[in-house]
């Protein structure tokens, strides 16, 4: 009998998917050994079993016959299996095996299929509604290529049973959120697939949710109402315009406001948006010890006005104004400033600032003058405006040559005979431009004794004659 068991091991994987379909046969193509899906799966209705899968081809049952029928009689007696019905199948599976492999329950296209993927250990969980009557059901093995390795996939941990509570809000998470549901305790240990199987109503008593009392009273029916909000339990409280009766209160924008206190019905008023009267100037700010201004509540003159001195007044805010010191009470620049007008003032260096003739106030150029600038100046020949008069922010300012202009650059001359002169290169090791606009200031004279006279019998140097008149 050993000898008959090394020989199958032996020859197995390569006429398995010949064999015939028999408990004989399957008791050695899928090795059975007794498995405990224990306390965490209960109403497990698949036989407490690990199986180890090798040898079988498509369609053949992952189960033997014994087991396979013994699985058919628990899903005939249990009231949950019958089409349409939502089941869970959960597992762990460890494959040995060099390529993915897909199983599943034998009825329509198949249900419950699920791939176990090659080289590595995975807990799988699948739901799915039944498609078989519970004398049909089969767990089979759905690839069309044989298994044929030794060992090849191992399932431990086999539990199907009907959908939990806890797989039925997984895959309907908005489920029981509504206010007047919740999930019922420990969800992984109900059964259903239903809201009301699934989720309690809850109680306005235990929810509570009439809170702030400032806002909120309960319902005369409170103790029986379902809720958890306070629009299903409780009635609002609405602010009334004498809860802002106040200078330094007013009531907040709106209708229906919820509230009964002065923060919860009222906004502060705030002296910034009060103005003082012709005799009241604004109080100074005041700043805590982070530097934030602290609010000035109030909508009165004794709230946020201080008598009118012309210490408040800030003449030196712009040039136009100076302090009048014998000026002591007033609330304008016309109380308690001298004016400086432009009339008085002049616009130097006269080269860059010309008067503004619609200028009045001001002791300063920017705002008594008019700039020149030398956008507007025309260079002579050989000069062109400097950086910076033309483009940018701000423009170079003046009306003469020396303030505007300057030589322009040879890199632009055009020497005026090349036999004669070549073009100069920038000035120094550091490239910087080289100004100018003369063959004397951007070229370089070619001397004659760079050049060779040949041939020698038609060509010889000119001599240099100088001549005294």
């Amino acid at each position: 009998m050993r000898l008959m068991k090394a020989i199958l091991a032996c020859v197995l994987p390569a006429w398995a998917a010949k064999l015939p379909r028999s408990d004989e046969v399957k008791a050695v193509l899928v090795n059975l050994q007794t498995g405990s899906a224990g306390s965490s799966c209960p109403e497990n209705q698949f036989p407490v079993v690990n199986l180890t899968v090798e040898g079988i081809g498509y369609h053949e049952d992952v189960l033997p016959g014994a087991q396979t029928q013994k699985l058919q009689e628990h899903l005939a007696g249990h009231p949950d299996w019958s089409i349409g019905k939502p089941w869970v199948l959960s597992l762990t599976a460890e494959s040995s095996d060099i390529k993915d492999r897909e199983f599943g329950f034998a009825g329509g296209e198949g249900f419950m299929v699920f791939k176990v993927p090659r080289a590595g250990r995975k807990n799988i969980v699948v739901t799915g509604s039944v498609e078989s009557l519970a004398e049909h059901t089969r767990l089979e093995y759905r690839g069309n290529e044989v298994i044929t390795a030794p060992g090849a996939i191992i399932f431990t941990n086999v539990c199907l049973r009907p959908m939990t509570c806890e797989h039925f809000l997984t895959q309907n998470p908005s489920m029981c959120k509504d206010g007047l549901w919740s999930p019922k305790p420990h969800p992984e240990k109900v059964t259903g697939h239903t809201r009301n199987t699934c989720c309690q109503k809850i109680r306005c008593e235990d929810a509570a949710p009439c809170v702030p009392q400032t806002k909120y009273d309960k319902r005369p029916d409170y103790s029986k109402t379902f809720g958890s909000k306070p629009d299903q339990c409780c009635l609002p409280k609405l602010c009334t315009g004498s809860v802002c009766n106040s200078s330094g209160w007013e009531p907040k924008p709106g209708f229906h406001i919820l509230g009964s206190t002065l923060s919860e019905c009222c906004t502060p008023r705030d002296c910034d948006d009060y103005t003082c009267s012709a005799r009241s100037v604004k109080k100074p700010k005041r700043y805590d010890v982070q530097g934030q201004a602290i609010l000035q509540q109030g909508s009165t003159d004794e709230e946020c006005c201080d008598p009118i001195s012309c210490s408040h007044v800030k003449c030196d805010a712009t040039d136009e104004w100076a302090r009048n010191r014998s000026a002591t009470v007033g609330s304008s620049l016309e109380d308690c400033c001298i004016p400086l007008y432009c009339a008085k003032h002049t616009c130097e260096p006269a080269s860059q600032w010309e008067k503004n003739p619609h200028a009045i106030l001001g002791s300063s150029n920017p705002s008594c003058c008019k700039p020149k600038l030398c956008k507007d100046f025309k260079c002579e020949e050989g000069f062109a405006l400097r950086a910076g008069a033309v483009f940018g922010q701000k423009q170079l300012r003046g009306s003469s040559s020396e303030e505007c202009c300057e030589k322009k650059l040879c890199k632009n001359w055009k020497c005026s005979d090349p036999s004669k002169w070549i073009q100069k290169a920038d000035e120094t090791s550091q490239d910087i431009a080289r100004h100018g606009w003369s063959d004397e200031e951007c070229c370089t004279p070619i001397s004659c004794s760079s050049v060779d006279c040949v041939p020698e019998s038609l060509w010889s140097p000119r001599c240099l004659v100088a001549l005294t008149l």
